[in-house]
């Protein structure tokens, strides 16, 4: 199940050269009439998406009526991977679920954090805690974070 959180981050992160990119990266080729409407429909689509969230951009897309379903990869390819590949930075679009508070005590809900808004402590008892359990994505992130804060 995917998470709810991602999406108005999705939207905020989504502007004419983010969906040029994504469609390029998608079909190596552009539909600029497709894209001027999804970004004048931002709302629209949000709307919707946040009513059908287990969904990727993508199938929001097809369900929709902005596109055909063409096959290929595309269709299902993850949200936070859509926008990496179109140059939004990581730390910016992948959340992490908190499921612990600093204690270790278990939260009543998960919380989920993008990378950016997580404490160094925080990153460093994920890493600490997760070891090699950690998917490789995450760990390069995490790295790129701490160096990024000069820890």
């Amino acid at each position: 199940m995917r998470i709810r959180e991602r999406i108005p981050n999705f939207i905020d992160n989504l502007n004419i050269e983010v969906i040029h990119k994504i469609f390029l990266n998608w079909f190596n080729t552009n539909f600029e009439e497709t894209e001027l409407q999804i970004i004048k429909d931002k709302r629209k689509i949000k709307k919707y998406w946040i009513a059908n969230h287990d969904l990727r951009f993508s199938q929001v897309l097809v369900n929709m009526g902005y596109l055909s379903n063409i096959p290929g990869f595309w269709y299902y390819q993850e949200d936070d991977d859509v926008l990496i590949n179109s140059g939004c930075e990581p730390r910016d679009v992948l959340f992490w679920g908190q499921h612990y508070d600093k204690d270790m005590n278990r939260l009543p809900e998960v919380k989920w954090i993008l990378i950016k808004n997580m404490t160094i402590d925080h990153i460093k008892a994920v890493i600490a805690f997760m070891g090699e359990k950690l998917p490789e994505k995450y760990k390069k992130v995490f790295q790129d974070e701490l160096v990024l804060r000069n820890t």
